[in-house]
């Protein structure tokens, strides 16, 4: 009997502590818990199943490259970049008039500006004197110190209140008579001249003669505008008789063909 009963006993201590799991397990798993956990056994067959786990990225595979076959990187010029030059506002370009004149009793030049208008004031003046008869620069005919003075004279002009509405200029040039005795310039005058006519028969006549002399003044301002006015000492309706380059006239006359 007592053996029966300790079975007895076994067999309900066994079945409360069954009953205990039981309680302990539903009380302490939650639903995430009992989803998560793996099954032992599936029905109808005694095969166990594990879940599979989720797959872990990989980086991709790159192909090797062949030694000397990459391009190099070009490296960006960080040099500093010259802006462009400021343009200044220029005034308006310089205007005048020239008349260049050579008078019968010498044999000297004179220069004649007029309504000359610089803005940007006068910063240089060239004068060139050309004998347009034998294609020759004869510059050098005008006293050198006369040049430096004229130039000086106009240098700066432009800047007061009565240059700005134009202002008039004029100077004479003395020049080295040795290019008029060697024939270098034939001077502008009146000359007796004897000609012959077809039947042979001579005759005087006057005319007015002489070589054709171009004056060019050149004038820059402080903007680098340039004038450049040129003018011959022979003026429009002046009767000029053409003589050849190098015409010489002995004692005021000579016999033209």
């Amino acid at each position: 009997m007592k053996t029966v009963a300790s079975a007895m006993v076994s067999r309900s201590l066994i079945g409360i502590l069954a009953i205990g799991v039981g309680i302990a397990t539903v009380a302490g798993c939650s639903d995430d818990d009992r989803q998560s956990a793996v099954p032992l056994l599936v029905s109808g067959n005694a095969q166990t199943s594990v879940s599979e786990p989720e797959p872990i990225g990989t980086a991709p595979t790159l192909a090797p490259v062949d030694p000397g076959t990459t391009t190099p990187r070009e490296v960006p010029d960080f040099s500093q970049v010259t802006p462009p030059p400021i343009q200044p506002d220029l005034p308006d370009q310089p205007t005048g008039s020239l008349n260049a004149l050579q008078s019968f009793a010498f044999n000297q030049y004179e220069v004649v500006l007029s309504n000359l208008v610089v803005r940007g004031v006068i910063a240089d003046v060239d004068i060139q004197v050309l004998n347009n008869t034998c294609g020759t620069d004869v510059t050098e005919a005008l006293n050198p110190t006369a040049v430096a003075q004229f130039e000086n004279l106009l240098v700066g002009r432009g800047n007061t209140v009565v240059d700005a509405i134009g202002f008039d200029f004029n100077f004479q040039f003395p020049t080295d008579p040795e290019f008029f005795e060697d024939g270098r310039i034939l001077s502008r005058g009146n000359r007796t001249l004897l000609t012959v006519d077809a039947e042979g028969e001579p005759s005087t006549e006057e005319f007015l003669t002489g070589d054709e002399i171009i004056v060019i003044v050149t004038i820059t301002d402080t903007f680098g505008q340039v004038l450049r006015l040129n003018d011959g000492i022979f003026e429009e309706g002046d009767e000029r008789l053409g003589l050849p380059c190098g015409f010489r006239v002995s004692g005021g006359e000579a016999i033209l063909n």
